[in-house]
């Protein structure tokens, strides 16, 4: 009997469940991650290799297990599959959803050449473009001892912005990023500048809202700026357990994104659950953030841009999905190339690491707080009607000083 016919005739226990495509992304053939049901004493590992072995190698290839978010309600993992092995994995009885695979992108726009503003943005409650302003900050409560993970196309960690940190350091951490295909590489670089920019306003010395947090490369982009929601799930699974392992308080940041994604946003939730804080870009497409992910993730802290005029930006998604806005229109960083390169660039990119650093900030205050708490404290600690143009979001300006 032909081994997948067998496998069918074992596995078939229910209805076919259908497939969730994602409606307003853009999906990867062949390419898909799979939920399982909630399952004691059984690892995730194990259960992924049964199904594996039951359908064969011809027609499915695992990608990722995410084991470390199995314990967090996220028993789940991502494989390339064909239609045939497709078929019967829909009528597999332990398996809840399947989503289709979908390309993840940075949420970044176009280069420009204004001077840098956005931190003087978070750290003053009645900013004006034509005011001129300090940036304060408390040392030992500027992210001292906060873990900040970078999820995006890497960090170049040879940038002056972060050598010269006097307190926290700039590493590698993970990659779910591979070069070659015979004899696939790890790709450990940062070869876009994307990542590196956001970390260097999350934590850099001189760009850096939390000046002294350990910022922690996860590189799950390429460095033409695209990956897949099964590779930014492994990077969400890394953090979770790494965070776990190290124990120290830990936020991170997504300044990327794709169409909406149950699968992604149950991703982001089993991580907060986990202890980290989550900090999301809402997009740049002038839309409703609740139709992107993981901007519509319920637990993540979902960041909108406003430019230097107090308007909301004119590409930044908005919306009840919206938690707060952070500066994202031409924001000044670190960038790859050389020890002292900067650029200067636009988009929510630019607003969720603003956002990123001041949860930091939060955490190093107390590390007894929980993402609830550090979400609930930057909402509340917020200034008010400030943006113009908000479309149905939250009318909150992210605020991080030496008096809160």
């Amino acid at each position: 009997m032909n081994r997948l016919v067998a496998a069918s005739a074992m596995l078939a226990t229910t209805g076919a469940l259908s497939v969730t495509v994602p409606a307003n992304g853009k999906v990867i053939e062949n390419q898909y991650i799979v939920k399982l049901s909630p399952q004691v004493g059984t690892s995730l590992k194990a259960r992924v290799e049964r199904i594996q072995e039951a359908i064969g190698a011809d027609h499915m290839k695992t990608m990722h297990v995410y084991s470390a978010l199995a314990d967090h309600n996220f028993a789940a993992f991502s494989a390339h599959i064909t239609p045939a092995g497709l078929e019967v994995l829909q009528r597999h009885g332990d398996i809840l959803t399947i989503e289709q695979d979908q390309v993840v992108s940075l949420s970044d726009c176009q280069s420009e050449t204004d001077p840098d503003w956005g931190l003087a943005r978070v750290n003053h409650r009645n900013y004006t473009s034509s005011g001129t302003y300090t940036y304060d900050y408390a040392d030992g409560a500027d992210g001292a001892g906060v873990d900040a993970y970078i999820i995006d196309t890497g960090i170049y960690c040879e940038n002056d912005d972060f050598t010269s940190k006097k307190v926290g350091s700039c590493t590698f951490g993970y990659s779910s990023v591979t070069s070659g295909f015979l004899n696939p590489v790890v790709d450990e670089t940062d070869g876009n500048g994307h990542g590196t920019h956001c970390a260097g306003t999350v934590g850099g010395q001189t760009y850096g809202v939390a000046k002294e947090v350990n910022l922690i490369a996860v590189k799950v982009l390429s460095d033409a700026g695209s990956g897949s929601t099964s590779g930014v799930i492994d990077g969400i699974n890394w953090v979770a357990s790494q965070a776990a392992a190290t124990g120290k308080p830990s936020v991170a940041n997504l300044s990327l994104g794709g169409g909406y994604s149950e699968t992604q946003n149950d991703a982001v939730e089993a991580a907060v659950s986990a202890g980290v804080t989550m900090v999301v870009a809402a997009g740049n497409d002038d839309k409703d953030a609740c139709d992107y992910s993981p901007a519509s993730a319920p637990s993540a802290v979902t960041v909108a841009a406003s430019d230097s005029g107090n308007n909301k930006a004119s590409y930044s998604n908005y919306g009840s999905c919206v938690d707060v806005f952070g500066p994202g229109s031409a924001i000044t960083s670190a960038w790859i190339g050389e020890p002292s390169a900067t650029n200067t660039i636009s988009g929510t990119s630019m607003a969720s690491p603003h956002v990123c650093g001041v949860a930091a900030k939060y955490l190093s205050e107390d590390t007894s707080r929980t993402p609830a708490d550090i979400s609930a404290k930057i909402v509340a600690d917020a200034t008010p009607d400030q943006i113009s143009g908000v479309k149905g979001s939250p009318n909150l300006m992210a605020y991080a000083s030496c008096d809160n």
